[in-house]
């Protein structure tokens, strides 16, 4: 099972958690789970989401588009598992609801943050 190997190096090991089975089959082993413990790990993972944004962006820009057919339709294919699995997902509506309202949060979650289209 992977979510900790590697991710927690140098970020005072604020990462922890583990990957569902779903998001093991279409997330990068890089991805993070994150617990927070308080708002110094939630200060702290911000600075690190911030420091990684960057880095992204100007590997991005060096990198360029992806070449093949076949490269964006594995990309979209993950994608598209992932935004099925975060609809299904109890926890994150119930967050979203919590903050904005049951009907806000059900239609940013088909809408906004997990749409294909």
């Amino acid at each position: 099972s992977r979510g900790q190997e590697g991710a927690g190096a140098g970020t005072n090991g604020f990462f922890r958690g583990e990957l569902p089975e779903w998001g093991q089959r279409v997330l990068s082993q890089q991805c993070v789970s994150f617990r927070p413990r308080g708002a110094e790990d939630v200060n702290a993972f911000i600075q690190y989401s911030f420091a990684l944004l960057q880095w992204y962006l100007r590997l991005a820009e060096q990198d360029g588009p992806m070449e093949s057919d076949e490269a964006v339709a594995g990309v979209f294919a993950r994608h598209a598992e992932f935004v099925r699995q975060q609809l299904r997902n109890d926890k994150t509506r119930a967050v979203l609801a919590k903050a904005f309202g049951e009907d806000v949060a059900g239609e940013d979650m088909r809408g906004a943050m997990f749409s294909l289209e």
